[in-house]
């Protein structure tokens, strides 16, 4: 391991993948994964741009020495907290989407998992995300990962008729300035909504624009017509699961 130290004024390092503290067994590792939920609860909550060593072992009732477990600066611990929440929202998207049977189901769930978890931040933590160097290019990460696999999903569903006859490429890049756009507090302070508001109502327009209208209606006693689409939603469903 190098022993050369970072300056004080360099830019925050952000890995491709930082790894999860506590994955292996014993009180240690359950000890470690408890003071990550309290960290994400406190972060999510508060921000963390304004919160020293110091202020998060005392909020936490822990050793500096335990949070240098976690990361070896400051700017690291910020970086692991933000990266496993979005982790969680990538991974709600996707576990939404593959266990739909509809592709109607598997966009709203997909887009739904954004609006979930926007739900669960303050205006402090999405200021600190924007602002923070580190923490903004895992949310541009993050939002970038999530346009692509929309517009796979997009692709998928467009080429078996589940959607309307758009621009998968098209409808999915236009998305992410949307999104950034919905991170700005001034635009919503202005439009009257909160994140979430703004999240669900962006997802809307998407998915009122790909999904067709009659995509979900069987017609009344037309038992033949109910197991055809019951066939095909086991179809899709058989599709979604090996999309990604």
């Amino acid at each position: 391991m190098s022993s050369r130290k970072a300056r004080p004024d360099a830019p925050a390092r952000v890995p491709a993948k930082l790894p999860m503290v506590g994955d292996g067994e014993g009180l240690a590792s359950r000890r470690m994964r408890r003071i990550l939920d309290d960290l994400e609860t406190l972060f999510l909550a508060d921000g963390f741009m304004h919160l020293t060593t110091d202020d998060i072992a005392r909020k936490l009732r822990c050793s500096k020495a335990t949070l240098y477990r976690l990361a070896r600066t400051r700017d690291d611990i910020y970086a692991k907290v933000v990266h496993r929440f979005l982790d969680k929202v990538h991974a709600d998207g996707l576990q939404s989407a593959r266990a739909a049977s509809s592709w109607s189901d598997a966009l709203v769930g997909f887009l739904g998992a954004g609006v979930r978890g926007a739900r669960e931040v303050s205006w402090a933590f999405v200021r600190d995300m924007r602002r923070h160097p580190g923490a903004r290019r895992l949310l541009m990460s993050h939002q970038r990962q999530r346009v692509a696999e929309l517009e796979r999903l997009i692709e998928a569903g467009l080429m078996r008729g589940g959607y309307r006859a758009l621009h998968a490429r098209l409808v999915a890049e236009l998305l992410l300035p949307m999104m950034a756009k919905v991170f700005e507090p001034e635009f919503l302070t202005s439009v009257g909504l909160s994140l979430a508001q703004a999240y669900e109502e962006a997802y809307r327009m998407v998915e009122y624009g790909l999904i067709p209208q009659d995509s979900a209606r069987v017609p009344a006693g037309k038992r033949s017509a109910r197991a055809r689409k019951a066939a095909s939603d086991e179809r899709v469903a058989r599709q979604l699961a090996k999309l990604w």
